[in-house]
């Protein structure tokens, strides 16, 4: 489970979440500025080595997505910081987080051809786009597969779209 704690010396541990699963979004957790380590351990052993371990950076004022993404021999880490400035009533925001290790990159658009994504690379978070709220079939393709997605989107709401594997 992923589990910050203030970096470099200190052990203490800031919040835990347990049993995450694969393709899980936990909620925000509002943390100080400073820096913290993030690592991740299986479920069953929580006292173990970590899995992977980073350190993440939390300024004043931002909002990120802390996304672990990867086969679990080769499990990586990144940051992306959110835009959670509200689009306005009708309108909602939407970017894509490229997670899927069986596409080296991913389109994604609207059934009216509004690109969402183009050529997302694995590892990678698009910048948002802005679309009618409401409900949405999105076309995803990458690497020779293709597939749809369903999604209601709430007016005046900023979302994130993971592509992972099946």
């Amino acid at each position: 489970a992923p589990s910050p704690t203030p970096a470099p010396d200190s052990t203490k541990t800031v919040f835990e979440l347990d049993d995450v699963t694969y393709g899980q979004v936990s909620p925000y957790q509002e943390l100080p500025v400073g820096t913290y380590v993030l690592s991740m351990r299986a479920a069953d052993a929580p006292d173990s080595t970590p899995v992977i371990s980073t350190d993440v950076q939390v300024q004043q004022g931002d909002a990120n997505t802390v996304v672990a993404y990867g086969k679990n021999d080769d499990l990586q880490t990144k940051a992306f910081t959110d835009d959670l400035q509200q689009p306005g009533d009708g309108k909602a925001k939407l970017r894509l987080v490229q997670a899927a290790t069986t596409a080296k990159e991913v389109d994604v658009s609207t059934t009216d051809g509004t690109a969402i994504a183009e050529d997302a690379s694995f590892g990678t978070a698009t910048r948002y786009a802005t679309v009618g709220a409401g409900k949405w079939s999105l076309d995803v393709s990458g690497s020779g597969q293709r597939g749809t997605a369903e999604v209601d989107l709430a007016g005046n709401t900023v979302s994130t779209l993971f592509v992972l594997d099946d």
